[in-house]
């Protein structure tokens, strides 16, 4: 994939970038966000909400019967790579 990044030290009001013809006439996603902030956990909201031991009490606390993978059969034949 062709991509353009462009940082700035000091943005003003507007930014300009030029695009090269392969980008011309195609859909494209501009993203601008500011390099001095802290990146936003992903799951932020849901790990709050975990308890602080939760994950030491339960790790490894499966009590019934042994889990066992079920035969998988034969792989699918698949062209040889060139």
């Amino acid at each position: 994939m062709e991509t353009i990044r462009k940082v700035l030290s000091d943005a003003q009001d507007s930014v300009t970038v030029e695009l090269p013809p392969s980008f011309r006439h195609r859909p494209i996603e501009v993203v601008v966000m500011p390099l001095d902030a802290e990146p936003a956990s992903r799951n932020a909201g849901a790990a709050a909400t975990w308890p602080a031991d939760f994950f030491g009490r339960v790790a490894g606390a499966w009590s019934g019967e042994p889990l066992t993978r079920a035969p998988q059969g034969a792989a699918d034949p698949r062209a040889p790579l060139d």
